[in-house]
């Protein structure tokens, strides 16, 4: 491919031929990519050579294709940046003296190195790293990273707030039957799995909560949201006083590059990620909400116990338990650690293997290592 465009009697010398790309002038976004391991199969060996200035036409299944130079079809230009440096050499040899004034020269120039803990990011990672555990079932419990000025923060108001939601929420569900049954439905869910339960003491902070349709607005499936950006009567929510941690996510794009260079592949889905982990005791009162089944029963206080979707900084910690499961288990099993590195978006994995026997290895190891932490994979494919 051209970096700009060729002057047009280049592609008057191969007119005659049938080229699979005809515009090989053109410097056009790229088509197809070919790995090297189908080169052999795609080209037949012929080859036309016109002249030393013209690149030449080789033959493939796709038609000709033209490869080489073109000579003077590109202008460059150069830049010349003049650097001077003058020193005595005196009776000391000249390599020590040049090595002594390079080192002189960047430890002059270079800035002072930045503590990890100066910055957010780092205050996030080491809140995390001190703090995090593992219970004895081998889930992990991870803490809420407060920012240093709001750890002891209150939120005057938020229950009354949290109230006047869930009224209004609760008179939405009795007015829509199928909403009202999939809503009740889904909290029962909640408490029977233990990701919440009746709070042990009154809730440093309550968290509104409302339905999001999935699929169309007429489909009965919903997921509860937690909206932790709800602000108490001193305009603070409980996101504004967390971290939200370093971006730890991969880009899509990566991931799928990734994927699709092995010859075996399956992906599957990490089931309730966020809520088979734990939030410390100390921080479950920062997540209290006020729920009922029915406006005859008594309103009553919850607390949830996992991470929660809602909360800035779920999906960090979400993913730095992932990284955690990869730096313990990696030794042991390095291609689980390299899948939950560098081949997961966001709750599914996405993986591969070049055998049958090797991609059936890696599933095996996949669900021993998350069972460990009380993770389980859905959704094969």
């Amino acid at each position: 491919m051209p970096i700009c465009p060729l002057a047009p009697q280049v592609k008057q010398h191969f007119s005659h031929l049938a080229l699979a790309d005809p515009g090989f002038d053109r410097s056009d976004p790229i088509d197809l990519l070919l790995g090297a391991d189908v080169y052999s199969q795609v080209m037949n060996g012929k080859r036309i050579v016109i002249n030393d200035s013209l690149p030449a036409a080789f033959g493939s299944l796709f038609g000709w294709i033209i490869i080489g130079p073109v000579q003077g079809s590109v202008s460059q230009s150069f830049q010349s940046n003049v650097v001077s440096l003058t020193i005595s050499l005196e009776t000391v040899s000249y390599p020590t003296v040049i090595q002594r004034f390079i080192q002189r020269f960047w430890q002059v120039e270079e800035p002072d190195e930045v503590p990890d803990t100066f910055t957010k990011d780092g205050q996030c990672e080491s809140i995390y790293i001190s703090e995090r555990t593992r219970d004895s079932t081998g889930r992990f419990v991870v803490p809420l990273p407060f920012l240093n000025e709001h750890r002891s923060e209150t939120f005057p108001g938020s229950r009354q707030i949290a109230v006047r939601r869930f009224q209004n929420l609760e008179k939405k569900l009795q007015d829509n039957d199928t909403l009202g049954q999939a809503y009740r439905q889904f909290m029962h869910e909640y408490e029977s799995l233990g990701h919440m339960s009746i709070a042990p003491c009154p809730g440093s902070y309550f968290i509104p909560h409302h339905p999001v349709f999935k699929g169309s607005p007429t489909s009965s499936k919903i997921r509860v949201v937690f909206d932790a950006s709800a602000t108490a009567s001193n305009k603070l929510s409980l996101n504004q006083c967390l971290h939200t941690g370093p971006k730890l996510q991969q880009d899509i794009i990566d991931i799928l590059l990734r994927f699709r260079v092995h010859k075996h592949t399956f992906t599957a889905d990490v089931c309730k990620m966020y809520r088979q982990i734990l939030v410390h005791q100390q921080y479950r009162s920062f997540q209290h909400i006020v729920w009922r089944a029915s406006p005859t029963d008594e309103l009553k206080e919850y607390q949830l116990n996992t991470v929660t979707y809602g909360v800035n900084c779920a999906p960090y910690l979400a993913l730095r338990v992932l990284q955690d499961m990869a730096d313990q288990e990696g030794d042991d099993f390095p291609t689980v650690r390299d899948a939950l590195l560098h081949q997961t978006y966001v709750d599914d994995v996405c993986v591969g293997a070049d055998t049958t026997g090797g991609l059936l290895k890696l599933q095996s190891d996949l669900q021993l290592v998350l069972g460990r932490a009380g993770l389980d994979l859905k959704k094969w494919s």
